[in-house]
């Protein structure tokens, strides 16, 4: 998972980059689990990658996106906003979860 600040990211975005995006809190239980669950998939054979943005240092991006929660995994498509995860319970789900937001998106 590529940790990135809140200015890199809207860069990223920005140039129309195509990717999900893990949002957690240091301080949450539940986003340290999720994390260890994306971490399954990023070293599977599976081609995701993820950027991992810490929301308490991008208050401004989580009010724009409307982040209703942590952990949460966004899917952006060229730069725009395509999807978001809340439930995060387990490798398989997440994984389904997943591959059936980009097939929709990319219309596969």
């Amino acid at each position: 998972m590529i940790n990135i600040s809140y200015s890199e990211l809207r860069a990223a975005l920005d140039a129309g980059k195509d990717g999900w995006v893990y949002v957690h809190s240091p301080f949450c239980g539940a986003c340290k689990k999720a994390e260890q669950m994306l971490s399954i998939i990023e070293e599977s054979k599976e081609t995701f990658s993820f950027w991992q943005v810490n929301i308490q240092l991008a208050p401004e991006w989580a009010r724009s996106a409307q982040i209703e929660s942590v952990p949460a995994l966004l899917y952006y498509k060229k730069g725009r906003l395509q999807a978001k995860m809340y439930r995060l319970f387990s490798v398989m789900e997440i994984l389904s979860n997943m591959k059936e937001v980009e097939n929709d998106v990319n219309g596969l």
